[in-house]
């Protein structure tokens, strides 16, 4: 399944995940895209990650910073890519989409000593 031109050219996607009792989690996040695979940055043992884990079954929307849904629901599949350091292709992507925002980002993160995780997802 391709990916719709709407998540395509948002900025956020919300990303639904589930608890263990079944409960939907969204969150807007920030991705990318490559190949038609879509990519996720969170930091190693952030909730989502731990839901995925649990149950990569998620949805994915195109939403606004705040995660107010801004189009329809697709399924997917998700799964925590292994934790190493992230492929050079993939930062050059967040760079390009995300600009002086990424870079801020990136620097928190090594500051707090945050490892990052990224999580792929293909769409159902």
């Amino acid at each position: 399944m391709s990916i719709p031109q709407d998540i395509q050219n948002a900025q956020f996607i919300s990303l639904e995940t589930y608890r263990k009792n079944g409960q939907a989690m969204p969150t807007p996040v920030w991705f990318v895209e490559k190949e038609g695979v879509l990519y996720v940055k969170t930091q190693i043992g952030a909730g989502k990650a731990k839901r995925i884990k649990n149950n990569g079954a998620v949805r994915i929307a195109p939403c606004d910073v705040r995660g107010n849904v801004q189009g329809e629901w697709v399924n997917a599949q998700a799964h925590l890519m292994p934790i190493t350091p992230e492929p050079k292709d993939l930062l050059g992507l967040w760079t390009k989409k995300y600009g002086a925002m990424n870079v801020m980002f990136e620097v928190r993160q090594k500051l707090k000593k945050v490892s990052p995780q990224v999580i792929e997802i293909k769409l159902s």
